[in-house]
Parts: C-alpha cells; sequence; structure tokens
C-alpha cells in the first residue's frame, strides 16, 4: 500500500468530487493498476494463480512482449475472478485501499468488465484516443494512453492495437501498454481474432437467471453468448 500513499502524497486527494481533470484523473488510475495487482497477487496468490496460469495459455496472437502480456493478465485476473465471497480482487482494493477519493471507489468497482482487443486506431482527439473494437460489434472507444501520447509517430489509421481496457468517467485506459501488430501481420492477426479468441471471451454484461429462469448445467454453453462454458462464464464462484 505503500504505493499508494506515495502517489496520492503528490497528486493529494483533498480535491472536490468530479473538480480534478480528466487527464490528471486517468494519469492518477493508471497509477493503480500496480498496486491493485499487489494487492491482490499478495493477499490471494494462491486462488488467483491457477486462473492467471489458464489464461496466459490462451493464444494472445500479434504481440511479442510476453512481458507486458503476463502483467495485463493479471491485471485482468484482479478486475474479473471471482472470490469465494462474490466479489472481485478488484472490488476488495476498491473498499479497502487507504487514500482513495470516493470518485477512484467507485471508479475501480466498474473495472469487473474488462474490454478485449484487438482495436483499430481510428483518430488521436487531444489527450484520448478512439479506437474500434475488431469484433461483430464494431463498438468505439475513447482511451486515454500515456504511450500514444508520447509516441504519436507509431500510431496511425488503420494501425492494430491489443490490449484491455477498463472505463474511466466517459472514456478508457488499458490495463497495460497497448501491443502494436505490425502492419505485414494485420491480416492474420484479424482473421485469427474473429474465428476464435471473440468466441473465447465473457459477455460484457454478466448473466443471471430472471423471473424464474433455471440457471443451465455448468457444462452447458453460458446464456450469455460468449461461447465458454457456463461454469467457466457467469456461473457464480
Amino acid at each position: 500500500m505503500n504505493q499508494i500513499h506515495d502517489m496520492f502524497a503528490v497528486f493529494g486527494t483533498d480535491q472536490p468530487h468530479g473538480a480534478m481533470g480528466d487527464r490528471l484523473f486517468a494519469d492518477q488510475m493508471v497509477g493503480l493498476r500496480n498496486p491493485l495487482i499487489n494487492f491482490g497477487r499478495d493477499r490471494w496468490a494462491p486462488l488467483l494463480q491457477p486462473e492467471y496460469v489458464r489464461r496466459m495459455r490462451e493464444p494472445w496472437v500479434g504481440s511479442n512482449s510476453e512481458q507486458q502480456i503476463s502483467f495485463e493478465t493479471l491485471g485482468e485476473v484482479c478486475c474479473t475472478y471471482r472470490l469465494p465471497e462474490g466479489r472481485t480482487p478488484v472490488q476488495v482494493f476498491a473498499d479497502e485501499a487507504p487514500g482513495l477519493s470516493a470518485e477512484q471507489r467507485d471508479t475501480l468497482r466498474g473495472w469487473t468488465e474488462v474490454i478485449k482487443g484487438p482495436f483499430d486506431f481510428i483518430e488521436r482527439r487531444e489527450h484520448l484516443s478512439v479506437v474500434t473494437q475488431i469484433d461483430s460489434t464494431g463498438r468505439s472507444f475513447q482511451v486515454h494512453s500515456p504511450m500514444m501520447a508520447l509516441l504519436p509517430e507509431l500510431l496511425g489509421p488503420g494501425m492494430l492495437l491489443l490490449g484491455r481496457l477498463v472505463p474511466v468517467r466517459d472514456f478508457f485506459i488499458n490495463l497495460g501498454a497497448f501491443q502494436i501488430v505490425v502492419p505485414e501481420a494485420r491480416d492474420q492477426v484479424v482473421r485469427f481474432y474473429r474465428q476464435k479468441f471473440n468466441r473465447n471471451v465473457r459477455s460484457q454484461a454478466r448473466w443471471t437467471p430472471m423471473g424464474g429462469q433455471n440457471a443451465p448445467a455448468s457444462t452447458a454453453p453460458c446464456p450469455c453468448s460468449s461461447g465458454r462454458r457456463y461454469k467457466k462464464c457467469c456461473q457464480p464462484r
């Protein structure tokens, strides 16, 4: 937790809700990724390790940075893995981490659903960049990314990016740093993710029985249409 205290010793926590500019607030939320991962790893390593190993075995075509993918996967597990009590590590972190503002706690609680790429880079708007998801929905997202600001010459229309997004206010940040797919690999990567990857990710809306519905068998396809088995997707853990 010292990282959290050190960060807020610099930025301060006495600004009223909503008064902090988007860029500074986004930078603070980016700074919480490492403390979140350390919190989850220190507290629930025996629970999180098998899920981390399983997700690291999932194909992640198009990136040559195993270290970055490892960091993002740890962040994803901390955000989405359901602990026996029903909460995820990020929800516990939001409730217990010292020195956080109310808005920061609310923002962290919204990280339980992670949006996975690949994404097409569309354009840059001030400190935000617009990306579009490569799947059947084609959803667009405004993303705050320090890497995009520092290395603008690497990005242009049609550039393919890999990453995992979480919400901050009305835009998003990445759980790590975007991985850039080289142009000559673009077609191969798009085909791979459209054929395989997008059938294996959890739906953005967690399915729960409504109005007397019965839950499916654990090994049946999940009703959220993710393509995964119910026990590996929306079944409470």
